[in-house]
């Protein structure tokens, strides 16, 4: 008997001593893609032939329900320097932008840039633990436009 492993698409032969048992298979398959560790293994025999396929299973890292529901909890936030620059731009518009008006705005300025700052760190910070986070299959294909 031939043994074959797919993996998206890819077709590997395989000895049987590893293709025999899902056990053995899974694990010298993690050790080279293990994202595979957990993977559905489904076997299709064709004439002398015995296709295996590994299919990665969603893992545990939550749901969008989960997601929507701590987003949904967070209160309402607006950037300080947003809501400045708006401000600045209508005594713009109405003629009323001088240095007088810049020296009253100084503590603003000055609070919207540190909150700015934080706010930099914060989501520097989340990008850094979304990449360094691991690949996760998704249940639902999306589609490309």
């Amino acid at each position: 008997m031939k043994y074959v492993l797919v993996i998206e698409g890819q077709e590997t032969p395989l000895d049987e001593t590893i293709a025999a048992n899902d056990d053995v298979l899974r694990t010298t398959i993690a050790a080279y893609m293990p994202q595979l560790a957990n993977a559905e293994i489904q076997r299709q025999t064709q004439g002398d032939t015995v296709r295996i396929q590994m299919l990665k299973r969603a893992g545990t890292k939550g749901s969008v329900a989960a997601v929507c529901q701590e987003l949904g909890a967070a209160p309402p936030q607006l950037n300080p320097a947003l809501s400045l620059v708006w401000q600045i731009e209508q005594l713009k518009l109405q003629k009323d932008l001088d240095i007088t008006a810049l020296i009253a705005l100084q503590p603003q300025i000055e609070a919207a840039y540190t909150n700015g700052q934080k706010w930099e760190v914060a989501i520097a910070r989340a990008n850094l633990d979304l990449c360094r986070a691991p690949a996760t299959p998704a249940r639902i294909m999306p589609k490309l436009i």
